[in-house]
């Protein structure tokens, strides 16, 4: 099979899930040597049910990501909050790692190759579940959606960060309404022991005790400074070890095999 063709076999269910096309020869050559710097730190990404045989071009930007098997919560408050702003957002960018381990474990691996100059977000951790110190990231959305449960008036399942935010305020004005009903503030006490957490717990102390909101103590919770998080460029991406990193630049992605094509044979 010519080379040409081997590579622009037909894009399949990657192109139904997320906005992407397959590159001409001559387009994949001019990007890659374009943006393609030999001493930045490889990026990874594991995908499931696609050709391995075919490059493919991805723009983040243009679609929304949604977490799979969770709510939608922690992507909102990161997206919207002004803590990350320098950062790409979570719900406009690709997830990949820095391992090619880790990026095995999630189906075939491709190199992801952004453009030169394209914001790159760092997780402390080599995935962002495990980034946050005072917060266990995989239970938070059930957390939540257990205080809004609970709580009087509050929108169930809310989609947008506006109706995110409302629910914080409808939770602040309900906890200060009972304060002195043990009873009452037990149902959310509760909340802690079924996670084997304190969150709920010290976010009740803190709107009690310190007047402090509920969206202002999940912003100090998610600070990006505070947990470690990184931010760094396309094309002077220096980093050593195991990392969950996103981006929201365009980026070429290219299988394992055929990225040393292109590095060692100049395809």
């Amino acid at each position: 099979m010519r080379l040409n063709q081997y590579l622009l076999k037909q894009i399949d269910k990657l192109s139904r899930r997320r906005s992407k096309e397959i590159i001409d020869m001559d387009e994949m050559r001019m990007f890659f040597h374009k943006n393609y710097v030999e001493k930045d730190t490889l990026i990874y990404r594991g995908i499931e049910d696609v050709s391995d045989r075919a490059v493919y071009f991805v723009k983040p930007k243009e679609h929304t990501r949604v977490s799979r098997n969770t709510a939608n919560y922690y992507t909102l408050l990161i997206d919207n909050s002004p803590r990350w702003s320098k950062y790409p957002k979570r719900s406009k960018s690709i997830i990949c790692s820095t391992s090619r381990e880790t990026a095995d474990l999630y189906g075939k691996v491709f190199v992801v190759i952004p453009k030169k100059g394209s914001s790159i977000g760092i997780c402390p951790d080599n995935d962002i579940w495990a980034s946050f110190s005072k917060i266990d990231l995989a239970n938070f959305g059930y957390v939540l959606n257990d205080i809004f449960n609970n709580t009087p008036n509050c929108i169930k399942n809310p989609n947008t960060i506006h109706e995110l935010l409302k629910n914080f305020e409808i939770f602040d004005n309900y906890i200060k309404s009972i304060s002195n009903n043990w009873s009452e503030l037990d149902k959310f006490i509760k909340i802690d022991k079924t996670i084997n957490s304190n969150f709920v717990s010290s976010l009740i102390d803190a709107i009690l005790d310190e007047n402090m909101k509920t969206i202002d103590f999940i912003e100090d919770t998610l600070d990006p400074e505070k947990n470690g998080f990184g931010l760094s460029k396309a094309g002077s991406f220096r980093i050593h070890g195991d990392y969950e990193v996103w981006t929201d630049g365009e980026s070429m992605l290219i299988p394992l095999a055929l990225y040393k094509r292109f590095v060692y044979y100049d395809i």
